[in-house]
């Protein structure tokens, strides 16, 4: 008798011949494979929107990237707004990446992947980060390229090397 819902972890994880199986079977479907950032936010929006994130049900890591992300949307944690919060953020995620390549989830770096991303925008973005610290960061992402085979996720921390060094 629940009213059940789903979303993507990740805008590049849906994979849609698996949700529309699950709108087959009745359950409320937001997503889709390849979605822009905006489209993902407003699906998670849909699916989560007004409701106590405290309180959801997910499967697999509670922490993901998108729903700190969705928290911050919603206004349930603070946005980051200097260095020091960017790097403890960055280095959660660095972590996790690199505990993820070391296990072999491979599934997991994608995401950890699109949130380093994520971050080295938004320290672009609102220049969060000295040259210094910029240089220490893109070392970083260089020695995480170095955990993994797969090239979708090589190419993601490529892509975030250069947006800090534009």
């Amino acid at each position: 008798g629940a009213e059940m819902y789903a979303t993507g972890c990740n805008p590049l994880s849906t994979q849609d011949d698996v949700a529309a199986a699950l709108v087959h079977e009745g359950l409320n479907v937001f997503a889709i494979h390849g979605a822009t950032m905006e489209e993902y936010e407003e699906d998670l929006r849909r699916v989560l929107g007004g409701i106590d994130l405290e309180k959801v049900i997910t499967c697999g890591d509670w922490r993901t990237p998108e729903l700190d992300s969705l928290r911050v949307v919603l206004g349930q944690v603070p946005e980051i707004r200097d260095d020091v919060t960017w790097l403890q953020e960055y280095d959660r995620y660095r972590a996790r990446f690199e505990t993820a390549a070391r296990s072999g989830q491979a599934n997991a770096l994608t995401g950890h992947a699109t949130r380093l991303l994520e971050l080295c925008k938004l320290a672009k973005q609102k220049a969060l980060l000295s040259k210094t610290e910029c240089k220490t960061v893109d070392k970083s992402l260089k020695q995480l390229k170095k955990l993994t085979k797969d090239d979708f996720v090589k190419g993601v921390l490529d892509e975030a090397r250069q947006v800090l060094n534009s």
